[in-house]
């Protein structure tokens, strides 16, 4: 049995899925079998062969099996799924601001069997969407999972360029924001100003991560000493 991650949306954590005889790349888009019914998911990365099943962590309570790699007209579908994305995403958030909740909608991403909602959202504070969540399931007319996002992970939806002027980091080769911290900064950088440190987000830029890293094994490394003439 092969074990892999996978991703149903770049704004969503990755999860734990198995699969049967199955070889697969990063990258690879796969349909997969879950509690909630059938959707397409992409491969974050391997994690192992194994004989049996492995057991969930913490907050992966959801199943989910690879049934097959996703074909021409898997995609055709899921694109055809979240075809009425805009117009929902303005629907929703009306019925957001006829409740008076301080939460921004972000994202809606339909199933590929069109039985669940997820709907990305970013909040400054606690919200209790109870209400609102019943207001959506009427107007879905299938299952609805509200899920919080951070900043990192807004500035991952909307896209934006960096200050090098390249996309966001975010967007192009991270599948999970990990914290950026103090302790990420070496000596080059910890001299800038705050606002060089801080990317579209508003948060510490990903690319520090980077370079702290690619500093410490610099700093690890010996400099090679000429030989005197």
């Amino acid at each position: 049995m092969s074990v892999y991650r996978v991703q149903f949306c770049p704004w969503d954590k990755s999860y734990v899925a198995t699969g049967e005889e199955l070889t697969l790349n990063n990258n690879d888009q796969v349909v997969v079998r879950t509690d909630y019914g059938y959707d397409l998911a992409t491969v974050v990365t391997a994690v192992n062969v194994i004989d049996e099943a492995p057991a969930s962590s913490a907050g992966e309570q959801e199943t989910i099996t690879i049934i097959r790699s996703a074909d021409d007209r898997d995609l055709a579908n899921k694109q055809k799924a979240n075809a009425g994305k805009m117009q929902a995403i303005i629907d929703c958030q009306a019925m957001i601001d006829q409740r008076a909740l301080p939460m921004k909608l972000l994202d809606v991403d339909f199933s590929l069997d069109k039985d669940r909602v997820v709907c990305a959202f970013v909040a400054g504070v606690r919200v209790d969407f109870r209400d609102l969540l019943k207001d959506l399931n009427r107007y879905f007319s299938c299952q609805v999972r509200l899920q919080q996002v951070g900043a990192r992970d807004q500035a991952k939806i909307l896209g934006d360029n960096g200050p090098c002027g390249r996309g966001l980091c975010c967007r192009q080769s991270h599948r999970e924001l990990s914290a950026v911290g103090a302790e990420n900064l070496d000596g080059s950088v910890s001299g800038r100003g705050g606002d060089r440190l801080t990317g579209a987000c508003g948060r510490l830029m990903c690319c520090l991560k980077f370079e702290g890293e690619a500093g410490g094994k610099a700093y690890k490394k010996p400099r090679p000493v000429k030989p005197q003439k």
